[in-house]
């Protein structure tokens, strides 16, 4: 189908809205320009879009969190656009020439990038909620369809709004046949929140538990899925987080009837839940301090809660004074895009417009291969409008999420589950002899579990110390090569270091210092 000034629009994901029924894809298919701006304010869905107008401009627009994440870049004539960083750089390598020093260090302080920045000055994204029209002669513009400043409830929203508005985003993505539902299903709030909602929607639910043996999240999630009467499956799966999410899925899907299987393939998430309802990385003094005026400080805490900030040991001596200014202007830079009365509530913005997209990424970087999608209820733009409408302080510590509660059948509020120890905590008792995922001294994995996350830690830093393009211009590989072989001998403590450097090595850009003044005029 072709648009009325003759485009052909790609859209990606699904927009969905109430007001078209489910899915708006056609709608955007076949609307003007004035109709597809105003459709696009109504989705409720995780999307992006690609579409060609009259004399050859290429539009780009993301969803209002940027989610789903749409990346572009210009080199000699021909605009580039994709969703994984990788594919845009292997299809285009100039792009990755020139490096963006404020992109990388975002990227080594909070292992996402803020707002349009990426490792790279010539490649951007496109912003949450933003529109970018790229010209055939190289020429930008950006526009805006949505700002969550602009689009608050008249009153804050009741638990009860919050909890229809929620099953509402469920029933929108409920669009395929089958009578079945695959989701996830953690020790955790979000994920058995999701599962009770299908349950509601009257959907058989196949849930998948991807944690190791003896951990709090096996065992819990195993009495939510009894308590749902859902069909649950423990995968066994090694790797990293996303992997064995993956592995999870496939592993699920093997086991059950074909006609309960999505197509294409498809599971129910929990993500975004945490982030939208109870920030964890807003903490009460950051609150004190943001509205006392002293943003400096609320950052260093924000900073210390993440993983304590810029590792300046993984960097050369003289680039380490202009990261760090680079680092706290794009932040600033990103706090007043978000700003408004309340600094706490735009800290929250800044959080859901940023985080998610940055926690999201790693999936989204390799979906060619994995070929799996999300279902996001938490991140229906309904249900996240109704929730900035609530109180930051009742937000914090879990306090309304655990209100919330109520609303959803009686078995999601009277199991326990895993509490952040700087929540409040459950008001059950904890099965007993279980590793908890926050408890001190524990963690998700066990002893040999965490022995062969080092290992593939120590191998893949190797790996990129034995690389010939190393960014040596950028990153210290004489302190990353000590911090290797402390880490080999059993000393931890500079294992931040190699944290660094395996994310930083394979997007550091050859020509970083080009990169600071290109990209801080991008």
């Amino acid at each position: 189908m072709r648009a009325d000034d003759g485009a052909a629009p790609l859209v990606i994901g699904r927009p969905l809205s109430s007001a078209c029924g489910t899915d708006e894809t056609e709608q955007l298919h076949a609307a003007d320009a004035t109709t597809r701006r105003r459709l696009l304010h109504s989705a409720r869905g995780t999307f992006c879009l690609v579409r060609h107008t009259r004399g050859d401009a290429v539009e780009l627009a993301a969803d209002k969190l940027a989610a789903l994440p749409l990346l572009y870049g210009h080199h000699e004539g021909v605009w580039y656009a994709s969703n994984s960083l990788r594919a845009l750089v292997a299809a285009c390598p100039p792009l990755a020439q020139h490096g963006d020093l404020a992109g990388q260090a975002q990227l080594a302080a909070l292992g996402f990038n803020l707002g349009e920045r990426t490792a790279y000055a010539r490649v951007r994204c496109v912003a949450a909620g933003a529109i970018v029209r790229l010209g055939p002669d190289g020429s930008l513009s950006r526009s805006s369809y949505h700002d969550w400043r602009d689009d608050a409830p008249a009153a804050p929203a009741s638990l009860a709004q919050l909890h229809r508005a929620f099953i509402d985003g469920v029933r929108l993505r409920l669009s395929q046949p089958t009578p079945a539902a695959l989701a996830y299903l953690s020790g955790g709030l979000d994920s058995r929140c999701v599962v009770a909602a299908l349950a509601d929607c009257g959907r058989i639910v196949h849930s998948v538990n991807f944690a190791p043996a003896g951990s709090a999240d096996l065992v819990l999630a195993r009495a939510v899925a009894q308590a749902f009467s859902a069909s649950h499956f423990e995968a066994d799966c090694a790797g990293d987080f996303w992997q064995r999410s993956v592995d999870a899925y496939r592993q699920l899907a093997d086991r059950i009837d074909a006609a309960h299987r999505p197509s294409p393939p498809a599971i129910w998430t929990g993500f975004g839940g945490e982030s939208v309802l109870a920030p964890t990385n807003l903490t009460e003094p950051m609150v004190r301090a943001l509205r006392g005026g002293r943003r400096d400080a609320a950052l260093q805490a924000y900073f210390e809660r993440v993983g304590g900030g810029l590792p300046l040991r993984a960097f050369r001596p003289e680039h380490r004074p202009a990261l760090v200014q680079a680092l706290r202007d794009s932040l600033y830079e990103a706090l007043d895009a978000c700003a408004g009365d309340d600094p706490a509530l735009a800290f929250h913005r800044y959080l859901m417009t940023n985080e998610i997209r940055g926690n999201l990424q790693p999936h989204f970087e390799h979906f060619a291969q994995r070929a799996l999608d999300f279902e996001l209820p938490f991140l229906d733009a309904e249900f996240v409008r109704l929730a900035l409408s609530l109180p930051v302080d009742g937000l914090l510590g879990h306090r309304a999420y655990y209100d919330w509660l109520a609303c959803f059948a009686a078995p999601v509020a009277q199991l326990p589950w895993q509490a952040y120890p700087w929540s409040l905590p459950c008001p059950h008792p904890m099965p007993e002899g279980l590793r908890s995922q926050w408890g001190q001294g524990e963690g998700w994995l066990d002893a040999a579990g965490a022995r062969e996350e080092k290992r593939r830690l120590l191998d893949d830093v190797a790996a990129a110390l034995a690389r010939s393009d190393f960014p040596g211009r950028l990153i210290d590989r004489t302190n990353i090569r000590a911090a290797y072989w402390l880490a080999r001998l059993g000393i931890d403590r500079y294992a931040y270091l190699l944290q660094t450097a395996r994310r930083l090595t394979p997007v550091a850009a050859r020509d970083c210092v080009a990169g600071a003044a290109q990209g801080a005029s991008a």
